[in-house]
């Protein structure tokens, strides 16, 4: 299979440390991170994927590609406003897909600090 065609793509890449699949990752960058859900790819080295999750860039196996996502409307680091409440402002900590909605859910910093409750896109708009 072309794995060019994962580049420049936001991917769904299910993976937990540990597990039967740990050799989907790449030895050298195994311990850079716990987890995944979702990865952009960026490039390719030989036989990996270059993802990048966060501020996480690791080589990871095109094996555990569950599928391509849309491209998401917010990334980490975006500064919204949400909609509803006045002045209150927030920056993207997180994002995942949400496989039963089929759309991207968004975890916010308000003040500092990492909220637990999850938004839609619909929930805020870019701060200008």
């Amino acid at each position: 299979m072309d794995k060019t065609r994962y580049v420049g793509k936001w991917l769904l890449y299910p993976w937990l440390k540990n597990n039967e699949i740990d050799h989907w990752i790449h030895e050298e960058d195994f311990d850079k991170i716990d987890g995944v859900s979702i990865a952009k790819c960026t490039g390719i080295d030989g036989n990996y994927l270059i993802l990048n999750n966060k501020n996480n860039t690791f080589r990871a196996s095109s094996e555990g590609v569950n599928r391509i996502l849309d491209e998401p409307t917010y990334v980490y680091g975006d500064m919204v406003k949400i909609l509803g409440k006045s002045n209150c402002e927030a920056i993207i900590g997180d994002l995942f897909w949400h496989s039963k909605d089929e759309e991207y859910k968004y975890y916010l910093i308000i003040d500092g600090k990492k909220k637990s409750k999850y938004y839609t896109s619909k929930d805020f708009e870019t701060l200008k």
